[in-house]
């Protein structure tokens, strides 16, 4: 199943990953310069917001969850710590 959305914008044309999970949905997209905003069109829920790379031809996701730093996990390298 496709989890990318094509644009194509000043000659150039940008796949936008979206995930497997929205594949074959409605989509509304709004593009303003290089910021696009896509929303699912039966829900208005917002699926992904970005700012167009014209360097790049896929413009991937990005993770929301980020992986804790060791501080955050109380993780020391103190070696006399237990």
């Amino acid at each position: 199943m496709c989890s990318t959305i094509e644009i194509r914008s000043n000659r150039s044309r940008y796949h936008i990953g979206i995930g497997r999970v929205h594949a074959r949905k409605h989509i509304l997209m709004l593009i303003h310069d290089a910021n696009v905003t896509i929303s699912d069109a039966t829900t208005g829920e917002i699926i992904r917001e970005l700012t167009i790379d014209p360097n790049r031809d896929y413009q991937p996701r990005t993770s929301k969850q980020k992986t804790p730093r060791s501080e955050d996990r109380g993780v020391t390298d103190d070696p006399t710590h237990p």
